[in-house]
């Protein structure tokens, strides 16, 4: 599995507005083939939030690739941030289901 992690800073301002301005994007990219689903995380200390998309396979994650950017700019401009660093990983370990933090 791989995944695609992107990082957010967002307005102090707009920090409690980030889970409904991704919604849409969310379920846009879970009608991409090889979408294996992810996590949005916020962090209000920071004003920042992170995307973490799972995919089946590189092939998957880089067909996404264009589509992804768009919804990811899409969801970011609608709260006035930026999106800072976009990275793509191997999973290296999947420790989900151990019930360890």
């Amino acid at each position: 599995m791989f995944a695609r992690v992107a990082r957010y800073q967002i307005p102090q301002q707009r920090i409690g507005e980030v889970a409904q301005a991704f919604r849409g994007s969310v379920e846009q990219l879970g009608e991409i083939e090889g979408n294996k689903g992810g996590y949005l995380l916020v962090d209000r200390d920071n004003c920042m939030a992170l995307t973490i998309t799972f995919w089946e396979n590189t092939a998957a994650m880089e067909a996404s690739e264009v589509r992804a950017s768009r919804l990811r700019s899409e969801a970011i401009n609608e709260l006035d941030g930026e999106v800072q660093t976009v990275d793509q990983c191997e999973v290296a370990l999947d420790f989900t289901q151990t019930g360890g933090t």
